[in-house]
Parts: structure tokens; sequence; C-alpha cells
């Protein structure tokens, strides 16, 4: 679980298929490794637990990254709220 440090602390990270396997255990590495995680998923109840599994700095957005128009509400939420991103 997060501890405040590692190779990626202060870095904010947008992870696709979030929701289970691959991205799962991908979101939880750079949590691990001090990343603020943004977990993507069509499957949006998946992303939350997935997010919850990372730490508190973890986030949940829904995501169909097959549609521009979930890509443009999902960035644009990300920027208003965090910023951006810089790990994509």
């Amino acid at each position: 679980m997060h501890n405040g440090g590692g190779k990626f602390s202060k870095k904010r990270c947008l992870i696709t298929g979030a929701a289970s396997g691959i991205g799962r255990a991908v979101s939880t590495r750079f949590a691990d490794e001090g990343a603020q995680v943004i977990c993507a998923d069509i499957n949006l109840e998946g992303a939350q637990e997935t997010a919850s599994a990372c730490s508190a700095k973890a986030t949940a957005r829904h995501l169909d990254v097959t549609r521009a128009d979930s890509w443009d509400a999902c960035m644009d939420a990300i920027c208003t709220e965090l910023g951006g991103i810089d790990i994509p």
C-alpha cells in the first residue's frame, strides 16, 4: 500500500481498463510507488473497487475508450480536479 514515497511520488497517472486484470494490477503497482492513480474503466464500479484497493489518493472515472466524447469528459474532469496527468 502507498506509503508516501516511491519513484512516482507526486505524479498523477491515468490507467485505463483499471476495473480488473492487468489494469487493476498496474493501478495498484503505481499506487505502491507513490503515484496518484486515476482508475478509468467502462465498468465504474470495478474502477471504484480498484481505487479503494490502491490508496486514499486514487480516484475512479468512467471511461469508454472507444468514444471520443467519453475521453473528452474524463480528461476535462481530471484536468479540472487534479490539474492534469503526468503519466498517460
